[in-house]
Formats: structure tokens, sequence, C-alpha cells
């Protein structure tokens, strides 16, 4: 019974630590994206996106999904 148990809190440990992670780069990358929109298109690395109609926190968002799966593998 307690190895269910441990696997249940380690499970919740993990969905937690992932949310926390989730929302901290998620902030760090509306931060850069509100930068990217202050860049002249010559400078601005992210002016695909822009050219897309994305939101900033459409952006954000995809970027943030995209990458806070890379610190949960292995």
């Amino acid at each position: 019974m307690s190895n269910r148990a441990d696997g249940l809190r380690s499970r919740r440990d993990e969905r937690r630590a992932y949310t926390v992670l989730y929302w901290l780069t998620f902030g760090l990358f509306v931060v850069a994206a509100l930068i990217a929109r202050l860049l002249p298109s010559s400078l601005n690395p992210l002016a695909s996106s822009r050219a897309e109609g994305r939101s900033v926190l459409a952006e954000a968002q995809s970027a943030a999904s995209a990458t806070i799966g890379y610190a949960f593998m292995g």
C-alpha cells in the first residue's frame, strides 16, 4: 500500500513542479515577447510570429509549452 501512496505523491509532486516551472517560464517568455515587439523588424528574431498575427500571450504560451517539457525528460 505504501508503494502506491508513494507513487501518487511522486506524481502529484511532479505535477506541482511542472506547474510552477511552466508559470515561471511563461512569465519570462511574456517579457521576451514584449521586448521583441518593441524591437524594429530588422532586429526582431520573432518577426515571423508578428506577421502571423499571434498575440504576445499566444507567443509566450507556445514558447513555454515547447520548452518546459524538456525539464522532465530523463
